[in-house]
């Protein structure tokens, strides 16, 4: 998307801020002015202009100080600055150069003089841009790193010994992302920055970057000094945040590193700090050191993702099949198919395990082809050798959901075990759909209108309502087993099932309850006109022998 160059005409005086108003007028540039050295620097935080046309003489500090005031504020020390002078002795220029000005333009003004040198600075300002963060402004990694790395240089001529990086992941980091990418809402940002902020002089410089990570650099600051700090962010972040007309509540996981102890580069320290704040923790706030166990874990994490790509090849995946049951009659009319991996390294393990290390590194997608194509290649055998009519379910990670090819796959693995796909049951989680929901709908119709059936997993954990899913084409809603096996003690829980069964039958949409596992859950989910039951009180998930004799035998069969 085309942006202008913004501008920062700094000049006490009306004519002067006119006089190059006018050269630039038709230039196609977004003009902001201060008429201060105070105001200047305020401005040049605030909307990172593109460049600053600075005048010398000003009322309350030269031009001189207020340009080495811009190069020392990590977040505009690039900014391209051209100093507009009457002066034209030898000594001022290079005191200017000094101060960190590029360029010089002397009194009185050429249009095309002026012209020329502000397209020239910023066409190698382009390179600068590189460097920030475009939706904030903020730097990124690379300016951030490369700060870093010059503080380490300095601190080992000046014998200083200690700084820490603190890394935050706040919670709703992807809307941040997305919403400071549409809007640039620069008082969101200004809050934001506060919070980290807070008047220290010990915070040096904070960095962002596109997966949502903000990071900071606390000079001076020991394993004492850095989790007063990061306390202190918890406590700032109970508070919500102003954006458009209403407020926001995020929180927050923060991640710490300390050199010397953690790290000997700038990019090792941030890394390990990140690390630590990425740590498997539910908690909405959360503090964590980096140490060496989490690098034990990380390695740990990193052989266990390798070995997927081996287990794939190797087939240690098997599937193993939970029956679902008629409400009514205790008929079993289907069964949700449940990836296993018989490692050969770690054992028989659960998808809690490994589908989310799947997730990070991709083979998420290829182990979920494989789940459809086998899930498929056994309903094939119950239905022609067998003679079994049944159903069977899916589940589609939201990546695997985001996959062009998806459909195809589908379409094609239906036809070669030549199954009609009404038997044919997709789960997609309410995180998959409200991702992109408009591309999530596009592709829901599309696969309904080829007969597959599209079910919503694990209902009431995420965002969406049932009053929004009404404009999607679905068939079903599983009900979390969360509210399922709590709704027997916690009236909150019990209202939501009602709820939603009651809301489902208003859409005529079927309801599947998960995690049943007592018979005072069958009674009350049969009274609230649950459709089909699935849980450990019928049967836990079982192998394809086991599956086959509980279709046959139908043991759960109302008398």
């Amino acid at each position: 998307m085309y942006r202008k160059n913004s501008i920062l005409i700094v000049d006490d005086s009306i004519s002067g801020q006119k006089v190059l108003n006018a050269f630039l007028k038709g230039e196609d540039y977004y003009i902001e002015f201060a008429a201060n050295g105070k105001d200047a620097l305020k401005k040049a935080f605030e909307i990172k202009p593109d460049l600053v046309l600075l005048d010398v003489i000003l009322p309350d500090m030269d031009g001189f100080e207020v340009c080495k005031r811009i190069r020392n504020n990590p977040y505009t020390s690039l900014m391209p600055v051209i100093m507009v002078t009457a002066l034209e002795d030898r000594e001022s220029k290079i005191k200017g150069f000094q101060s960190g000005a590029d360029e010089f333009l002397c009194k009185p003004l050429d249009a095309l003089e002026v012209k020329a040198r502000v397209r020239t600075v910023l066409k190698l300002d382009r390179f600068r841009r590189l460097l920030y963060d475009h939706s904030t402004g903020l730097p990124n990694d690379m300016l951030f790193i490369d700060y870093i790395d010059n503080i380490m240089i300095s601190q080992e001529q000046s014998m200083a010994s200690q700084f820490a990086i603190v890394a935050v992941k706040l919670s709703n980091s992807m809307f941040l992302n997305n919403y400071l990418s549409k809007i640039n809402d620069q008082q969101m940002l200004k809050g934001l920055v506060e919070k980290f902020q807070n008047g220290r002089e010990d915070v040096k410089i904070i960095s962002y970057n596109k997966e949502g990570n903000f990071t900071i650099l606390l000079d001076s600051a020991g394993p004492e000094q850095a989790a007063r700090f990061a306390d202190n962010l918890v406590k700032a972040f109970a508070n919500p945040i102003e954006y458009l007309n209403g407020e926001l509540l995020v929180s927050c996981k923060i991640g710490i590193s300390l050199y010397p102890q953690n790290g000997s580069t700038g990019d090792e320290l941030v890394n390990n700090a990140r690390l630590a704040n990425e740590e498997k923790n539910k908690e909405k706030f959360y503090i964590r050191f980096y140490d060496e166990q989490l690098e034990r874990n990380y390695k740990n994490h990193v052989e266990i993702a390798t070995n997927l790509f081996k287990a794939i090849d190797n087939r240690e995946f098997v599937l193993h099949f939970q029956p679902q049951i008629r409400a009514d009659n205790h008929e079993i009319i289907g069964m949700e198919a449940l990836i296993r991996w018989d490692s050969r390294d770690y054992g028989f393990m659960y998808p809690d395990f490994f589908i989310h290390r799947a997730e990070e590194n991709g083979t998420i997608i290829n182990l979920g082809n494989w789940v459809i194509k086998d899930s498929m290649r056994y309903l094939a055998e119950l239905t022609h050798n067998k003679k079994i009519s049944t159903s069977v379910s899916v589940n589609v990670s939201a990546l695997q959901f985001n996959d062009p090819s998806l459909e195809t796959r589908i379409l094609n693995f239906a036809g070669l075990y030549d199954l009609v796909p009404e038997t044919i049951k997709i789960e997609i989680t309410e995180s998959a759909i409200m991702a992109n929901p408009d591309e999530a709908q596009k592709k829901m119709y599309s696969l309904k209108e080829k007969g597959f059936k599209l079910s919503i997993d694990d209902f009431g954990t995420g965002q969406a309502t049932l009053a929004y899913l009404k404009d999607y084409p679905i068939d079903e809603i599983k009900i979390d087993k969360v509210f399922v096996q709590n709704f027997l003690t916690q009236k909150v829980d019990y209202e939501i099932v009602k709820h939603i069964i009651e809301l489902a039958h208003t859409l005529d949409l079927r309801t599947v309850a998960e995690g049943v596992e007592d018979e005072k859950h069958v009674v009350l989910l049969e009274n609230m006109g649950c459709d089909i039951m699935q849980g450990y009180y019928f049967s836990k998930p079982v192998g394809e022998n086991e599956m086959t004799k509980l279709l046959l035998t139908q043991p759960f069969l109302k008398k």
